[in-house]
């Protein structure tokens, strides 16, 4: 899906996710991490050419989350 995204998009999901609980706010970006670290598989796209964009769009949704100590 990110490799259809546009800003509009992007703005819309940033916006769903802060409606989230803090759990599923977590799980939405622990999916994110793993997503960008998967090699290839067959039958599957190839997330490689969009680590990138994973990376950049979770370091977005990460901005406003608060520090944990």
């Amino acid at each position: 899906m990110i490799a259809t995204t546009g800003p509009g998009d992007l703005e819309e999901l940033e916006a769903a996710y802060r409606r989230l609980r803090p759990e599923l706010r977590h799980a939405v970006r622990s999916n994110l991490t793993i997503l960008s670290l998967l090699a290839p598989r067959s039958g599957m796209p190839d997330p490689q050419p969009r680590r990138a964009e994973v990376a950049a769009l979770l370091r977005r949704l990460e901005a406003g989350e608060p520090e944990v100590p």
